[in-house]
């Protein structure tokens, strides 16, 4: 069994959108509207964004989506790219053995990328 498809509600669907795609790979999965968004990665999986309408977004502060790169070079390169595209990024840190860093992302939750454990950058 694997997860085919999460939802969030986030507060700004096509910005939340909009880094996804260009930052993190995924495609939208038929039209997208200001209210809503399917979008899906290579695998199949499917994210679905609904906007939160008078809802403040608050997710805990442990949530979040997360990205796994396959090198140390990859996650500096994501940085640097949202870094240019002015995102708010924390600076990459080994943690638990993966090179890494989070942002807030558009819409009201957060992304964790990270590369596959012991790959460098020690």
């Amino acid at each position: 069994m694997k997860l085919n498809q999460l939802s969030l509600a986030v507060d700004d669907v096509p910005a939340a959108g909009d880094v996804l795609q260009r930052h993190f790979g995924l495609r939208p999965a038929g039209e997208g509207h200001k209210n809503f968004a399917l979008l899906h990665d290579d695998d199949g999986m499917t994210l679905a964004l609904m906007d939160a309408g008078a809802e403040p977004v608050s997710y805990p502060r442990t949530f979040h989506l997360g990205f796994v790169l396959a090198s140390d070079d990859e996650v500096d390169d994501l940085h640097r790219r949202l870094e240019a595209d002015g995102f708010e990024v924390g600076e990459p840190k080994r943690r638990h053995g993966a090179w890494s860093f989070g942002l807030e992302a558009p819409g009201g939750f957060r992304i964790a990328v990270r590369s596959r454990a012991g790959d460098g950058h020690d």
